[in-house]
Formats: structure tokens, sequence, C-alpha cells
């Protein structure tokens, strides 16, 4: 991407770094939290498993290295192993004090944990819940500074042409606002910048082409979403499947670093990418 990238609105590609562990059960990552030192992470698979640790970047920020310190397996509210219908982890969310809020696309849901390991804790489903599809629903999960939790599922309702957002908020879903589709991508994750607005990785898929990857950003004013602009669009095959977002503030300005999915195919790769966010 050209240095006037950022004057023109665009995200500016920092680094992209492909990561290989033998760590049993690595891979499948649908969602990433990043610490504010830009090292600490928290990643989630799609297969009910939680790993935080650490990455490592050379003099100029680029990422060069990344290491696993904990790989757990998601509990359930009584402490039990997950099956896996009830173990597709999708969104993730991490409050300041540590607390995880996880969405699942399996049996529809957001679960709340106090510290990786432990036991899960419902919060209440919306009614649509229910009849969301099984492999389509609550792949997105985003909080806001305030607490607000938002929840996506990964299509429009059939026959629909926009995804329906879920807000958790003082004990109660409601749903303040729908994002229109744009072509034919689809909903991986969303995430609320420290400059409050609000960010929706999309992606597309062909069996011809391969993935392409989408960034909008919005504003976010009370029960409205306002102002979208594409801050990324790539093109089919230059990065893998990017599931997991994080942004966050660094001290030479914001920061959105991608993971992707392997989805478990030799194929594919674990890619960890980085852009610099224009103003």
């Amino acid at each position: 991407m050209s240095s006037d990238a950022l004057a023109n609105g665009k995200a500016q590609l920092l680094s992209a770094f492909t990561w290989q562990s033998s760590v049993e059960g690595f891979g499948g990552f649908s969602a990433l939290a990043m610490g504010s030192d830009g090292l600490a992470f928290t990643v989630l698979s799609d297969r009910g498993r939680l790993g935080q640790g650490r990455l490592s970047r050379d003099a100029k920020g680029r990422i060069t290295g990344a290491r696993l310190d904990s790989f757990v397996p998601l509990l359930g509210t009584e402490g039990e192993g997950l099956t896996r219908f009830r173990a597709d982890s999708e969104g993730l969310a991490v409050r300041p004090d540590g607390r995880l809020y996880i969405s699942f696309e399996g049996f529809h849901r957001v679960w709340t944990y106090a510290r990786p390991g432990g036991k899960a804790a419902w919060l209440p489903r919306h009614k649509d819940f229910e009849g969301l599809p099984i492999n389509k629903s609550l792949e997105a999960l985003a909080r806001a500074p305030d607490g607000t939790l938002y929840t996506i599922p990964e299509a429009p309702n059939v026959g629909g042409t926009a995804f329906q957002v879920y807000r958790y908020r003082r004990g109660n879903w409601d749903t303040p606002f729908t994002i229109p589709q744009r072509g034919d991508f689809l909903v991986t994750e969303a995430a609320i910048g420290p400059d409050g607005r609000f960010y929706l990785l999309e992606r597309s898929f062909s069996l011809l082409g391969g993935f392409a990857s989408r960034v909008r950003r919005f504003e976010l004013r009370g029960d409205a979403l306002s102002h979208e602009t594409v801050i990324l669009e790539t093109p089919r095959t230059e990065r893998d499947n990017l599931e997991g977002m994080a942004i966050w503030q660094a001290p030479e300005g914001m920061r959105m670093t991608l993971i992707s999915d392997d989805n478990e195919n030799f194929f594919q790769r674990t890619e960890i990418v980085e852009y610099a966010l224009p103003r």
C-alpha cells in the first residue's frame, strides 16, 4: 500500500507475520484482543479454546513473532467441557479488568468468564437467538467503553439485505440498528476503537478466487450508525481468512491487528497482519 494511504483515508499495512506453533489444538482462530502495550494478546479459536500470549516486534514495531503462554478449553456453567456443537466460539470482548465475553454460533448465546479456564456465566438471550441459523449466527462481538456489548450474526436474515445488530446494556438486549450488506461480504468480527467508532470486519469467499477482506468504519451515536467508510479492502488471495480484529492505540497512532482462521486446512495459514489507521 502506498505511503499516501493514510492521507487518502485507507489503512496502511505495517506488517504481516505467518504464525506456526506445535501447541496442541493450535489454529482456527476466530477472534483477537490486544493489550494496551501492543504485545499482550488474547485469541479465541472456533473450537472452544482460549489463548493468551505475547507478540515480538522489531525496532520499527513490525511483528516478528508470537508465543502462546496458555491455551485452555472453554468450560460450561458447571465447569464441564463443551461438546463441538456448544464449543463453536466466534466473538470475543475483554473488559479492562480481564473479564471475558464470548459469543457462540452453534448454540446461539453470549457467555462471560471472570478468567480463562473458569466457569461460564450466562447473559440473557434475545428472543431472536433461538431462530438464528446454525452456522451463520453470533459471529461478531464488540464492547464499548461504557460496557455495552454489540453482537452481529454472520449473515442477514433469510431474504434480508442487512445485518441485525443486537445490543446488550443494563441487563437487556435490544436491536438499535442494522448494517446494510454490501456485495457478497459476510460479517466476521466487530470492534469499537479508542476513537469511539464502530469497525466491522467482513469476508467474501470464492472457490476460484479465494478470500477477500473488508473493513468498514462508522460513527456510532446513540441508536444509529453513520458516515460509513471503507478503510480496507484486500484483493483475493493477498490475505488468508481474516476473522479476528483488535483496534488499539499505539503511541504513533491507532492500530488494527487482524488474525486469520486456517479452517484446519494444510493449505491455509494462521496470519497476523497489522495496519495503521487513518484519522
